[in-house]
């Protein structure tokens, strides 16, 4: 058993495969595998990954069919034999210290997951920006702090969703038989993540910044239409729905709309000064309404002592804020009330700016 499995699902991506590879194998660690998942690429890229199999025995490539990120992040999970698995996207790179340093926050600890932040740039090697949370460590003992830190990965700064951000245990994906939701075209990341800390009793966010995430024009995110992200991430719902519709899930399910709603809401919110703005929000209405909403929904996500109760004051300031706009075709009225309730009551580590207040 080696430490670690890193997992690369690769398509049509000649020109930046090299530097992914060369980062990954550059490694300051050394006790990993390398899987090169190549889905179907009609370049170069397999020739590239044959290449990397020859001149490294830690490389693993594998050939398939095209049948999306999400099959390739799964045949790679197959033959993975790492204690951990990381992913990475084969668009981007990593420092050389990065499996090191993840490895020195996690190798003493009975951490179940662990969070790093990235830094964004473009494809002249510019930086963008960069996200680097504070350093948190959750720990969940009931369905309820479960369900606590899925509304807090859902209104908060800590908390992004791409996969190749986060280090988990496989033998929790083995024995929770934990895959890619392959049907998805947009927000996978999120579904497996979600099943995956249903399973967590410490999660840790860690500061260390050392993954390089390349923002691509030809992107699938950046070609996705608003409609289709919403109704994947509706998708995403109704997946995590039926994995805790059972009684050992009780709690959380009670509860699960204001995820389903906060979950709907994290695409919304991103179409907020767009043209779309007034569509998006009757269609996400409409699927809510289909799936999870309930007579109550309404009337609970402006309860303001229910939500402090349950989740905390800032959490609750924040479920209440999103509200204002989801339940409102005004947008001036939102932004009003979204500007008083951030600045009045939120800090910036609240992740107050992502709900449009600059």
């Amino acid at each position: 058993m080696v430490t670690f499995s890193i997992i690369v699902p690769v398509f049509n991506s000649e020109r930046y495969l090299n530097k992914c590879v060369t980062s990954l194998l550059n490694q300051t660690y050394s006790d990993f595998e390398l899987i090169l998942i190549d889905d179907g690429s009609t370049d170069k890229c397999k020739d590239i990954c044959n290449h990397f199999s020859i001149i490294d025995k830690r490389v693993i490539t594998i050939h398939k069919q095209n049948g999306g990120v999400s099959s390739a992040r799964n045949e790679g999970l197959k033959i993975a034999r790492g204690k951990y698995v990381a992913f990475c996207d084969s668009d981007d790179y990593v420092e050389e210290k990065w499996l090191e340093t993840m490895y020195s926050k996690i190798k003493d600890t009975d951490i179940d997951a662990a969070s790093f932040g990235f830094i964004n740039i473009d494809e002249k090697d510019r930086v963008i920006s960069s996200w680097i949370p504070k350093q948190r460590l959750y720990c969940i003992d009931s369905q309820l702090d479960y369900l606590k830190l899925l509304v807090k990965s859902l209104t908060s700064y800590d908390f992004k969703w791409g996969v190749w951000l986060w280090v988990f245990n496989m033998k929790l994906i083995k024995e929770n038989s934990i895959y890619f939701y392959e049907i998805l075209d947009y927000a996978e990341d999120m579904c497996f993540l979600f099943e995956y800390l249903l399973y967590c009793k410490k999660v840790l966010i860690s500061d260390y910044c050392g993954y390089y995430y390349l923002t691509r024009g030809d992107s699938i995110i950046g070609k996705s239409r608003g409609t289709i992200k919403l109704n994947s991430l509706n998708e995403v719902s109704f997946k995590l729905g039926t994995r805790i519709s059972s009684g050992k899930f009780y709690v959380i399910y009670k509860r699960f709309y204001i995820i389903h709603f906060l979950v709907m809401y994290n695409q919304y919110s991103l179409l907020l000064y767009s043209e779309l703005i007034g569509n998006i929000q009757e269609e996400t209405k409409k699927i809510i309404k289909k799936s999870w909403y309930n007579h109550w929904t309404k009337k609970t996500l402006f309860n303001f002592s229910s939500l402090r109760k349950e989740f905390g004051r800032n959490t609750a300031l924040r479920i209440i804020n999103i509200s204002f706009l989801f339940f409102s075709k005004s947008v001036f009225f939102y932004k009003i009330v979204n500007r008083i309730i951030a600045r009045r009551f939120l800090s910036k580590d609240d992740g107050y700016y992502l709900f449009g207040v600059i």
